[in-house]
């Protein structure tokens, strides 16, 4: 057979490039574009929370897109974003939480109604306290007591949630929650789910409990607002 010794025809190393990994630019929070950058790359500035969900990001060819619309960048945001808390530690997260706000509507209540008659009495016998606390004044302050609660339940979590922080429980035990896309909640997002926890308080904490029978462990407010609790500090404290 003759050889081809035409100089013109492209040979097969001419067609493919010699290096062919693909390359990916991004638009950092400053709006400055960041590039050409390979997965290599891109994996340890995850790691730095220099870049992950919420990311616009494009390859050499193609529109600007964000971070979740490439399976091979999800995989790598993955592990980082989406390391999944165990339910021991919210449940101490939670205790925590709660133990503070039972403490700080006590404390106020106890300022608020301290000198009612009521509680200047000593109780004498198992008897006379089963009296005092099936008195009507009992029974109003319980129900002041649940609607204080609640409402502070609602200020305490929807405000801290509500922005890239952490209540103190969750910060004590190094978790935090974000959407389900691994983005810090919104404000509105946080009170939605403050006001959805309680709900969840509702009928002996079911809607905590069912976090038990679910592989992503998501609570009711965690479903009901799209939600999950993760390992990790928040981005702003990483930084």
């Amino acid at each position: 057979m003759e050889r081809d010794s035409n100089p013109l025809k492209p040979s097969l190393s001419s067609i493919i490039p010699v290096n062919s990994e693909v390359t990916y630019w991004i638009r950092g929070e400053d709006l400055e574009v960041y590039g050409p950058v390979t997965l290599g790359e891109l994996k340890s500035w995850v790691e730095e929370d220099r870049a992950g969900n919420g990311t616009w990001v494009r390859k050499e060819v193609g529109d600007w897109s964000l971070w979740e619309s490439y399976p091979e960048l999800m995989e790598l945001s993955s592990t980082q974003e989406f390391l999944q808390a165990t339910f021991i530690s919210r449940l101490l997260a939670f205790l925590i939480d709660y133990a503070l706000l039972v403490i700080a509507v006590s404390f106020a209540m106890i300022v608020a109604w301290g000198d009612f008659e009521i509680f200047q009495k000593e109780v004498g016998s198992l008897a006379e306290m089963m009296r005092r606390l099936q008195s009507p004044v009992y029974a109003e302050m319980s129900l002041y007591m649940k609607l204080i609660m609640e409402g502070a339940h609602i200020l305490y979590f929807g405000w801290f949630l509500g922005r890239p922080f952490q209540t103190l429980g969750k910060k004590i035990m190094g978790i935090r929650v974000v959407d389900s896309e691994g983005r810090p909640l919104t404000r509105g997002r946080g009170w939605m789910r403050g006001l959805a926890s309680v709900i969840s308080l509702q009928f002996f904490w079911v809607g905590y409990w069912i976090a038990i029978f679910n592989p992503g462990l998501r609570s009711l407010h965690d479903w009901l607002v799209q939600t999950r609790v993760v390992k990790g500090a928040p981005p702003e404290e990483k930084r």
